[in-house]
């Protein structure tokens, strides 16, 4: 009996710390959509062929241009609580992201060897929108105080961070922003979007407040900014 009560407590905790575990929900997002619509794989698999031309041919018409800047839009979703993250935390995670994709961060020095032949600067540089989609000025930050306990993906609340009519908040125009949606997201650090596997208005990132920069709410081991160059990679 005594046995039997140290395996049940030891199962118990076991599955406590699974609950607190945070990772990328990519994977598991983009096999509910495949599981939704069964025609989606097929229709992935050619936009991935079109796209690998499309970047080939623009590759070879940009030539030495300079660096491509890709306006952001965060879209803060709130209780009234510490995931309404500061501007500065938002301000940490944007130059963060550029430093990655600029190759300019500090530890690239720990390049893997068997990556060290391809990394590279990209070229490619963030900021903070500054004109919204209705030609006014903005900071490039949106917040919203929702009635969302946390948006638990695998219950079945699919997407809805990215909706005002389920609490959260409609994208701006996803060709001309990259949506970033910051929330609380219980066992997620993040997902993404493949263009060719949702709908405009739900293309974007998505990320847990807790793993968002690297000051503020962000929490260790999550409080490097990294999570969102890994989402943004996607």
């Amino acid at each position: 009996m005594r046995n039997l009560l140290a395996i049940l407590v030891l199962l118990t905790s076991m599955s406590a710390m699974s609950q607190e575990i945070k990772y990328c929900g990519q994977t598991e997002q983009t096999e509910k959509l495949f599981q939704h619509f069964p025609d989606l794989q097929r229709d992935a698999d050619q936009a991935d062929e079109q796209l690998l031309m499309e970047e080939q041919q623009f590759a070879e018409q940009r030539g030495g241009s300079p660096v491509i800047i890709i306006p952001i839009v965060f879209h803060i979703i709130h209780e009234g609580g510490n995931e309404n993250i500061s501007d500065a935390q938002i301000h940490s995670q944007i130059d963060i992201i550029n430093e990655d994709f600029r190759r300019m961060n500090a530890d690239r020095v720990n390049t893997p060897d068997i990556f060290k032949d391809v990394a590279a600067d990209v070229e490619i540089e963030f900021c903070l929108a500054t004109i919204d989609p209705n030609g006014y000025t903005t900071t490039g930050i949106t917040r919203t105080k929702t009635y969302n306990d946390g948006f638990h993906i695998f219950s079945g609340e699919f997407d809805f961070v990215k909706f005002d009519a389920t609490g959260g908040r409609d994208a701006w125009a996803t060709d001309q922003y990259l949506n970033m949606w910051v929330a609380d997201l219980p066992l997620l650090l993040g997902y993404a979007t493949f263009p060719e596997t949702f709908s405009a208005d739900e293309q974007g990132v998505v990320m847990t407040s807790t793993g968002f920069g690297n000051t503020g709410t962000a929490a260790a081991p999550f409080d490097l900014g990294r999570t969102a160059t890994h989402e943004i990679g996607h």
